[in-house]
């Protein structure tokens, strides 16, 4: 990276920047070429924006092979994150997504906005051909406007934010009217995934630690949600803890919640199977497993239905045994949850009771409960463990005396979870 393309990274993450820089020539004449007879080759892949007249492909994995000059782009992109990332102390390890964008001769360009923020680290744009304004702005009365001329070869560099905490804002930009027809590939990291198969859509949201560097990740399901059912995106506001001690959190919202497709089933099989399906692009080797709740059932059974990707598995107040849960609690609108969810057969309470499979929990586990849980009794936790080391398993269980069934307090994570993750 050039001395000047170097100043212009380092300024671009300055609380006092407008979080646009503008390079020119980065690309070649050759390569250029290259890359516009793809598109030419392509029409057809383009599907036209809501807004505006610009048109869009979003490249797959199928379409780097077939065009081997977009596979150049996706290479450089991948050079400058990088070496960008040891400079401003970002994560280069995310989801990437890659678009084409085109907008016809004469097109009104884009209005100003921010965005998604699902996009992370930086937004890098090659400029494939047209001329045009590039604009930026310090805030939204659109005062302190910056305009860039853009031209082929030129790349330009939005920041994002490099971890949850990161309050610097993403910029408002905007392009103006494109007087040559223009194409540029927009290139980003995301933390957000809705990837769709046989089954459905299935969401997935990737939470990056605060720290410097992964210690390890976390695959963590959340609970029950009354009301709005947002899946993945309820837990950021209690999972800091889990960030300010290096960890990166991989968060599925489960089926029937969030954006994931499907009719919810307790922890049943098609939940098992969703999951798995979902997580396998995002888990090559062991992680540390964790739930609550109706996630902390989860996190058992995907322990032992999928043992190959469990490092350690982590249950927080969850239930173990559905059967006796249904008849006993006081809580006739959860009764009435889980028979609906389950069918209330004895099959389908067996495959949703952890003791049927308990030969496969080879990973360490830890039950964390507390004493005082108004919703699920703490004997859900006992019992359970109680069962396990009756047939020579060592579970840890963590009774937290003066907790009730939320435990995502700094003090539990600090004292409690955590230096279970860290001796497993």
């Amino acid at each position: 990276m050039s001395t000047e393309i170097h100043d212009e990274v380092v300024n671009l993450y300055n609380s006092n920047h407008v979080g646009v820089v503008a390079i020119k020539g980065v690309m070649g004449p050759e390569k250029l070429k290259q890359i516009q007879n793809s598109f030419v080759e392509s029409v057809n892949y383009f599907y036209p924006l809501e807004y505006g007249d610009a048109s869009r492909w979003d490249l797959s994995e199928e379409d780097f092979c077939k065009f081997p000059s977009l596979e150049l782009v996706r290479m450089e992109f991948r050079r400058m994150t990088t070496e960008i990332s040891l400079i401003t102390k970002f994560n280069s390890v995310y989801k990437e997504k890659f678009s084409v964008l085109f907008y016809p001769e004469g097109s009104s360009g884009v209005k100003p906005h921010r965005d998604s923020e699902h996009s992370v680290n930086c937004v890098i744009i090659f400029i494939v051909s047209g001329d045009t304004m590039f604009i930026t702005t310090s805030d939204a009365s659109s005062k302190n406007v910056i305009e860039f001329s853009t031209h082929p070869g030129d790349i330009i560099i939005m920041r994002g934010p490099r971890s949850k905490r990161d309050i610097l804002p993403r910029p408002i930009h905007s392009i103006g009217k494109v007087s040559k027809p223009r194409y540029v590939i927009i290139c980003r990291h995301i933390n957000h995934y809705l990837m769709d198969n046989d089954s459905g859509s299935s969401e997935l949201l990737l939470l990056e630690p605060d720290t410097k560097s992964v210690v390890g990740d976390i695959l963590f399901f959340h609970g029950h949600q009354v009301g709005v059912r947002v899946g993945a995106w309820e837990t950021p506001r209690y999972l800091g803890p889990l960030l300010s001690h290096g960890y990166r959190v991989i968060v599925p919202s489960i089926l029937g919640y969030g954006k994931t497709t499907g009719e919810s089933d307790y922890c049943g099989p098609n939940t098992l199977q969703r999951v798995g399906d979902t997580v396998r692009d995002f888990i090559t080797e062991p992680v540390h497993v964790m739930g609550a709740s109706r996630g902390g059932t989860l996190a058992v059974l995907f322990a032992e239905h999928f043992p190959k990707l469990t490092r350690s598995c982590t249950a927080i107040a969850g239930t173990y045994d559905l059967e006796l849960m249904v008849n006993e609690t006081p809580d006739g609108k959860m009764r009435q949850n889980i028979l609906d969810e389950t069918g209330g057969t004895t099959y389908a309470y067996n495959f949703r009771n952890p003791r049927t499979l308990w030969e496969e929990l080879n990973a360490p586990l830890h039950i964390v409960h507390g004493k005082k849980d108004e919703q699920i009794p703490v004997t859900q936790a006992t019992e359970f463990c109680d069962f396990l080391v009756k047939n020579g398993l060592k579970p840890k269980l963590s009774i937290l005396e003066n907790e009730n069934h939320k435990l995502f307090s700094k003090q539990t994570f600090s004292d409690v979870i955590v230096p279970f993750l860290e001796k497993s």
